[in-house]
Protein backbone atom coordinates (compact mmCIF):
# COMPACT_ATOMS: atom_id res chain seq x y z
CA UNK A 1 0.00 0.00 0.00
CA UNK A 2 1.52 3.28 -1.13
CA UNK A 3 1.80 6.04 1.43
CA UNK A 4 0.17 9.28 0.44
CA UNK A 5 2.30 12.39 0.76
CA UNK A 6 1.45 14.67 3.64
CA UNK A 7 -0.49 17.80 2.71
CA UNK A 8 1.53 21.01 2.65
CA UNK A 9 1.65 23.09 5.77
CA UNK A 10 -0.38 26.27 5.59
CA UNK A 11 1.67 29.27 6.62
CA UNK A 12 -0.07 32.59 7.12
CA UNK A 13 1.98 35.70 6.50
CA UNK A 14 0.92 38.87 8.27
CA UNK A 15 1.57 42.48 7.36
CA UNK A 16 4.38 42.68 9.93
CA UNK A 17 6.09 39.81 8.03
CA UNK A 18 5.47 37.34 10.82
CA UNK A 19 4.72 33.76 9.79
CA UNK A 20 2.17 31.57 11.56
CA UNK A 21 2.19 27.79 11.05
CA UNK A 22 -1.39 26.57 11.24
CA UNK A 23 -0.26 22.95 11.53
CA UNK A 24 1.96 23.56 14.55
CA UNK A 25 -0.22 26.42 15.84
CA UNK A 26 2.83 28.57 16.47
CA UNK A 27 4.81 31.38 14.92
CA UNK A 28 7.91 30.41 12.95
CA UNK A 29 10.80 32.37 11.55
CA UNK A 30 11.88 32.41 7.93
CA UNK A 31 14.94 30.32 8.80
CA UNK A 32 12.83 27.70 10.60
CA UNK A 33 10.47 27.50 7.64
CA UNK A 34 13.43 27.06 5.26
CA UNK A 35 14.85 24.29 7.46
CA UNK A 36 11.47 22.53 7.45
CA UNK A 37 11.31 22.69 3.65
CA UNK A 38 14.88 21.36 3.34
CA UNK A 39 13.86 18.48 5.63
CA UNK A 40 11.26 17.43 3.07
CA UNK A 41 8.09 19.15 4.27
CA UNK A 42 6.05 21.11 1.75
CA UNK A 43 4.60 24.48 2.65
CA UNK A 44 2.08 26.90 1.21
CA UNK A 45 2.35 30.53 2.24
CA UNK A 46 -0.74 32.72 1.96
CA UNK A 47 -1.56 36.28 2.94
CA UNK A 48 -3.35 36.28 6.28
CA UNK A 49 -5.83 38.98 5.20
CA UNK A 50 -6.43 38.47 1.46
CA UNK A 51 -5.58 34.78 1.13
CA UNK A 52 -3.23 35.52 -1.80
CA UNK A 53 -0.71 32.80 -2.54
CA UNK A 54 2.74 34.11 -1.55
CA UNK A 55 4.60 30.81 -1.85
CA UNK A 56 6.75 31.71 -4.87
CA UNK A 57 7.71 35.13 -3.53
CA UNK A 58 8.56 33.75 -0.10
CA UNK A 59 10.64 30.86 -1.46
CA UNK A 60 12.51 33.24 -3.76
CA UNK A 61 13.23 35.45 -0.77
CA UNK A 62 14.59 32.44 1.12
CA UNK A 63 16.92 31.49 -1.73
CA UNK A 64 18.23 34.96 -2.52
CA UNK A 65 18.51 36.29 1.03
CA UNK A 66 18.82 33.25 3.26
CA UNK A 67 21.03 31.10 1.00
CA UNK A 68 23.01 33.96 -0.55
CA UNK A 69 22.21 32.86 -4.10
CA UNK A 70 22.27 36.46 -5.31
CA UNK A 71 26.07 36.48 -5.15
CA UNK A 72 26.20 33.79 -7.83
CA UNK A 73 24.60 36.14 -10.37
CA UNK A 74 26.85 38.87 -11.71
CA UNK A 75 25.73 42.48 -12.10
CA UNK A 76 25.53 42.30 -15.94
CA UNK A 77 23.26 39.25 -15.73
CA UNK A 78 20.98 40.90 -13.18
CA UNK A 79 20.88 44.04 -15.34
CA UNK A 80 19.88 42.01 -18.39
CA UNK A 81 17.16 40.27 -16.38
CA UNK A 82 15.73 43.62 -15.32
CA UNK A 83 15.72 44.85 -18.90
CA UNK A 84 13.96 41.76 -20.23
CA UNK A 85 10.25 41.83 -20.92
CA UNK A 86 7.84 39.87 -18.77
CA UNK A 87 7.40 37.16 -21.41
CA UNK A 88 11.16 36.75 -21.94
CA UNK A 89 11.79 36.71 -18.21
CA UNK A 90 9.08 34.10 -17.69
CA UNK A 91 10.52 31.95 -20.48
CA UNK A 92 14.03 32.23 -19.05
CA UNK A 93 13.10 31.14 -15.53
CA UNK A 94 10.34 28.76 -16.55
CA UNK A 95 12.30 26.94 -19.23
CA UNK A 96 16.06 27.40 -19.04
CA UNK A 97 16.45 27.49 -15.28
CA UNK A 98 14.23 24.41 -14.94
CA UNK A 99 16.26 22.64 -17.64
CA UNK A 100 19.53 23.55 -15.91
CA UNK A 101 18.22 22.30 -12.58
CA UNK A 102 17.11 18.99 -14.08
CA UNK A 103 20.49 18.59 -15.77
CA UNK A 104 22.28 19.27 -12.50
CA UNK A 105 20.15 16.80 -10.55
CA UNK A 106 20.71 14.06 -13.12
CA UNK A 107 24.46 14.70 -13.18
CA UNK A 108 24.69 14.70 -9.40
CA UNK A 109 22.72 11.47 -9.15
CA UNK A 110 25.02 9.87 -11.71
CA UNK A 111 28.12 11.01 -9.83
CA UNK A 112 26.77 9.66 -6.54
CA UNK A 113 26.04 6.27 -8.11
CA UNK A 114 29.53 6.25 -9.61
CA UNK A 115 31.11 7.26 -6.29
CA UNK A 116 31.79 3.74 -4.93
CA UNK A 117 33.81 2.94 -8.07
CA UNK A 118 35.80 6.22 -7.84
CA UNK A 119 36.13 7.15 -4.14
CA UNK A 120 38.73 9.84 -4.89
CA UNK A 121 36.58 11.67 -7.46
CA UNK A 122 35.84 15.29 -6.65
CA UNK A 123 32.22 16.09 -5.74
CA UNK A 124 30.13 17.93 -8.26
CA UNK A 125 29.82 21.55 -7.13
CA UNK A 126 26.50 23.27 -7.75
CA UNK A 127 27.99 26.74 -7.80
CA UNK A 128 30.60 25.89 -10.42
CA UNK A 129 28.04 24.02 -12.53
CA UNK A 130 25.63 26.93 -12.53
CA UNK A 131 28.46 29.40 -13.07
CA UNK A 132 29.66 27.47 -16.12
CA UNK A 133 26.12 27.21 -17.42
CA UNK A 134 25.43 30.93 -17.06
CA UNK A 135 28.93 32.08 -17.94
CA UNK A 136 29.01 30.12 -21.18
CA UNK A 137 25.62 31.38 -22.29
CA UNK A 138 25.80 33.23 -25.61
CA UNK A 139 23.49 35.82 -27.12
CA UNK A 140 20.84 34.56 -29.48
CA UNK A 141 22.36 33.80 -32.89
CA UNK A 142 25.98 34.20 -31.73
CA UNK A 143 28.48 31.62 -32.83
CA UNK A 144 30.45 29.79 -30.14
CA UNK A 145 34.01 30.97 -29.61
CA UNK A 146 36.91 28.64 -29.12
CA UNK A 147 39.72 29.71 -26.82
CA UNK A 148 41.97 26.87 -27.85
CA UNK A 149 44.86 27.02 -30.33
CA UNK A 150 44.09 27.91 -33.96
CA UNK A 151 43.37 25.00 -36.30
CA UNK A 152 46.28 23.47 -38.11
CA UNK A 153 46.20 24.39 -41.83
CA UNK A 154 46.48 21.81 -44.57
CA UNK A 155 49.89 20.91 -45.94
CA UNK A 156 51.17 23.58 -48.32
CA UNK A 157 53.66 23.42 -51.15
CA UNK A 158 56.18 25.56 -49.29
CA UNK A 159 59.27 23.63 -48.20
CA UNK A 160 59.54 22.67 -44.61
CA UNK A 161 61.90 24.80 -42.54
CA UNK A 162 65.33 23.25 -41.95
CA UNK A 163 65.82 21.40 -38.73
CA UNK A 164 67.89 23.25 -36.17
CA UNK A 165 71.46 22.09 -35.88
CA UNK A 166 72.40 20.22 -32.77
CA UNK A 167 74.58 22.27 -30.43
CA UNK A 168 78.24 21.33 -30.41
CA UNK A 169 79.46 19.44 -27.40
CA UNK A 170 81.69 21.57 -25.18
CA UNK A 171 85.37 20.71 -25.31
CA UNK A 172 86.85 18.97 -22.31
CA UNK A 173 89.01 21.31 -20.22
CA UNK A 174 92.74 20.74 -20.51
CA UNK A 175 94.48 19.11 -17.58
CA UNK A 176 96.54 21.59 -15.58
CA UNK A 177 100.33 21.33 -15.82
CA UNK A 178 101.91 19.39 -12.93
CA UNK A 179 103.49 21.51 -10.25
CA UNK A 180 106.39 20.78 -7.92
CA UNK A 181 104.02 19.98 -5.06
CA UNK A 182 101.99 17.51 -7.14
CA UNK A 183 105.18 15.78 -8.35
CA UNK A 184 106.47 15.43 -4.79
CA UNK A 185 103.10 14.11 -3.63
CA UNK A 186 103.05 11.46 -6.37
CA UNK A 187 106.57 10.36 -5.47
CA UNK A 188 105.61 10.07 -1.80
CA UNK A 189 102.60 7.95 -2.75
CA UNK A 190 104.78 5.58 -4.79
CA UNK A 191 107.23 5.19 -1.89
CA UNK A 192 104.40 4.46 0.53
CA UNK A 193 102.98 1.85 -1.83
CA UNK A 194 106.38 0.15 -2.15
CA UNK A 195 106.89 0.21 1.64
CA UNK A 196 103.44 -1.27 2.18
CA UNK A 197 104.19 -4.12 -0.25
CA UNK A 198 107.49 -4.84 1.52
CA UNK A 199 105.85 -4.96 4.97
CA UNK A 200 103.10 -7.28 3.73
CA UNK A 201 105.68 -9.64 2.18
CA UNK A 202 107.67 -9.75 5.45
CA UNK A 203 104.53 -10.47 7.45
CA UNK A 204 103.60 -13.26 5.08
CA UNK A 205 107.04 -14.88 5.42
CA UNK A 206 106.96 -14.58 9.22
CA UNK A 207 103.54 -16.16 9.49
CA UNK A 208 104.41 -19.10 7.16
CA UNK A 209 105.28 -22.37 9.10
CA UNK A 210 109.00 -23.31 8.98
CA UNK A 211 110.07 -26.87 7.89
CA UNK A 212 112.12 -28.93 10.41
CA UNK A 213 115.49 -30.27 9.11
CA UNK A 214 115.54 -34.05 8.48
CA UNK A 215 117.92 -36.29 10.56
CA UNK A 216 121.26 -37.05 8.82
CA UNK A 217 121.88 -40.66 7.85
CA UNK A 218 124.68 -42.39 9.89
CA UNK A 219 127.97 -42.58 8.12
CA UNK A 220 129.09 -46.07 7.09
CA UNK A 221 132.43 -47.29 8.41
CA UNK A 222 134.96 -48.19 5.72
CA UNK A 223 135.58 -51.88 5.16
CA UNK A 224 138.89 -53.18 6.59
CA UNK A 225 141.70 -53.46 4.11
CA UNK A 226 142.77 -56.93 2.95
CA UNK A 227 146.09 -58.18 4.42
CA UNK A 228 149.08 -57.83 2.17
CA UNK A 229 150.66 -61.06 0.92
CA UNK A 230 154.38 -61.51 1.60
CA UNK A 231 156.48 -62.13 -1.51
CA UNK A 232 157.82 -65.63 -1.93
CA UNK A 233 161.53 -66.18 -1.36
CA UNK A 234 163.65 -67.42 -4.24
CA UNK A 235 166.20 -70.20 -3.80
Amino acid sequence: MTRRPAPPRIIKKYSNRRLYDTTLSSYVTLEELAASIRAGHDARIIDAQTGEDLTQATLTQMILEGRGAAQFLSVPILTQLLRMSDDSLAEFFGRYVSMALDFYQQTRTGMQSFGPFAPFAMPYAATSAFARLVGNALPFGAAPQHNGPPPVPYASVAPAPPEPEAPEAPEAPEAPAPTADSIALDELRRQLDALEKTVRAAQHEASAPKKKPSAAAPKKKPAPAAPKKKPARTR
